[in-house]
């Protein structure tokens, strides 16, 4: 399975359980509430992590794309590093 389809398979399932989890809120204990808290953390790095190695494996991680990396050099400034999808064309930092 490619990384990118791993990390839309996340989100999926990042987005159904914090809509349940906000649903049942009002239901929920203390104890509860603060277990669901660290759920919605941990989904929070395991996202970041993989759309970090998306990136790193020259992988979109909004589209799935190709990303290139370009080096531009200019007088003032000096090199200046690109990282763009070709695909939806969003660039990163």
């Amino acid at each position: 399975m490619e990384k990118y389809e791993v990390l839309e398979d996340i989100r999926c399932l990042q987005k159904e359980t914090l809509a349940f989890g906000n649903t049942m809120k009002s239901w929920m204990s203390n104890d509860e509430i603060e277990d669901f808290n660290k759920l919605k953390k941990l989904f929070n790095i395991m996202v970041s992590s993989y759309e970090e190695e998306c990136l790193d494996n020259d992988i979109c991680p909004n589209c799935g794309g190709e990303v290139i990396t370009k080096t531009i050099y200019d007088d003032e400034v000096g090199a200046i590093t690109v990282v763009k999808c070709m695909d939806c064309q969003t660039n990163f930092d």
